[in-house]
């Protein structure tokens, strides 16, 4: 499927059970596939979102990868509705991705740092990031 401008991509919606589709309602859209979305792992936080289409605005706010080749968005529908088959525009937020990008590059470089001040035997066993936070566990 061609993307569309940078970090978007035109799916079309896969299954939605029926209680989620009012607004305000949290609700798991599973798909598979090619998308712009960074599933939670490795100790960083999942990507954060919008999902529009003709009839429908809603805000991704979280993804995460239950089994290998599925990605599960939690989404809460902010306007309209979805139904099978529809076209929805899906655009990673861009501000939130480069926050990410930060926090986990600074967890490299803390741990770096932790290394060169307390040698070669203090290892990372765990950390934690996202825009404006990070976590470096070390034993």
């Amino acid at each position: 499927m061609p993307a569309t401008p940078a970090g978007t991509r035109r799916r079309a919606a896969r299954r939605l059970p029926r209680r989620a589709r009012r607004p305000g309602r949290r609700h798991r859209h599973r798909r598979t596939g090619p998308h712009p979305f960074y599933a939670e792992s490795g100790g960083q936080d999942s990507d954060a979102g919008m999902l529009t289409g003709p009839n429908l605005r809603a805000e991704i706010i979280d993804v995460q990868r239950p089994a290998k080749n599925l990605i599960a968005h939690t989404v809460r529908i902010l306007d309209g509705s979805l139904a099978v088959g529809d076209t929805v525009h899906v655009a990673v937020d861009s501000e939130w991705r480069t926050g990410a990008r930060q926090a986990h590059s600074g967890t490299h470089v803390a741990h770096s740092a932790l290394r060169h001040v307390l040698g070669p035997n203090a290892l990372q066993s765990g950390s934690y990031n996202r825009p404006g936070y990070l976590r470096l566990d070390f034993a």
